[in-house]
């Protein structure tokens, strides 16, 4: 695969209007796919009829998951949950399958409630096609609300990219002039064979270019989890945290 040899670059940020509207570079046009190749709704008995996902029954970031803090409301909506206070408890789903080059959008409404961490993300934390568990290269592409940020017509967005032995090797808390728990908006990034482009209602947010040695490969899981602790999550929160999912579309790069 060639990489492009460049320096990480934010693209068009923060440029506010006078009605306080935040304008951004629009998206660059890419080659994806017309017709998504992976798309869930979170209809009515998803619990019962879904094959896709796997939910988590175990700890994750020292947060333990469970099946009833991650399910859908019957009425379209996945809700993943957590709970106030300690013990540390929150939901987490992740796919059966992996995926490549293309573009991720996700329709979300992150709590408003301080605390908690809810994310849109993927890892290759699995090789699938061996039966070797956790072996994957554990490179990620970051989206995460932290709650605690949010406030009146403000708050951030924490994108990051970790890759193996590289925790945290590039990450950006992006202040916006919006509040991301005010209403469902449609939040995603874009995974190519030279750079991650994250975007919010098709606007684009930043963009980080590969390097030699520093990249994502296809062949790759997606997340949505929602968990807490007090360090830079500011958790627990002090009462029920909600994070809502319309649905979630995957359009493959077209070849």
């Amino acid at each position: 695969m060639m990489k492009s040899i460049r320096i990480n670059q934010r693209v068009g940020l923060a440029m506010v209007c006078a009605s306080g509207v935040i304008m951004v570079a629009g998206c660059a046009t890419s080659p994806f796919e017309h017709s998504p190749a992976f798309q869930d709704d979170f209809d009515a008995g998803w619990e019962n009829v879904q094959t896709d996902w796997q939910v988590a029954t175990w700890k994750q970031n020292g947060a333990l998951m469970a099946k009833d803090r991650c399910r859908t409301d019957g009425e379209g909506l996945m809700v993943q949950t957590v709970l106030a206070g300690e013990p540390y408890r929150g939901g987490s789903m992740q796919t059966g399958r992996e995926f490549g080059f293309g573009r991720w959008v996700a329709r979300v409404k992150p709590s408003s409630v301080p605390g908690v961490l809810n994310s849109i993300f993927t890892k290759d934390w699995d090789n699938l096609a061996t039966d070797t568990p956790h072996d994957g290269n554990k490179a990620e592409v970051d989206i995460e609300f932290l709650t605690y940020t949010f406030g009146a017509n403000t708050g951030k967005v924490h994108l990051a990219i970790h890759l193996k032995g590289r925790s945290n090797h590039f990450v950006e808390d992006l202040p916006i002039d919006f509040n991301p728990s005010d209403r469902f908006r449609e939040w995603g990034f874009d995974i190519l064979p030279d750079r991650v482009v994250w975007h919010v209602d098709g606007r684009e947010l930043m963009t980080w270019m590969y390097t030699e040695d520093a990249y994502i490969d296809e062949g790759y899981e997606f997340f949505f989890n929602s968990w807490t602790r007090d360090t830079w999550i500011h958790g627990p929160p002090d009462e029920d945290a909600h994070y809502e999912i319309d649905w979630v579309k995957f359009y493959p790069l077209a070849m």
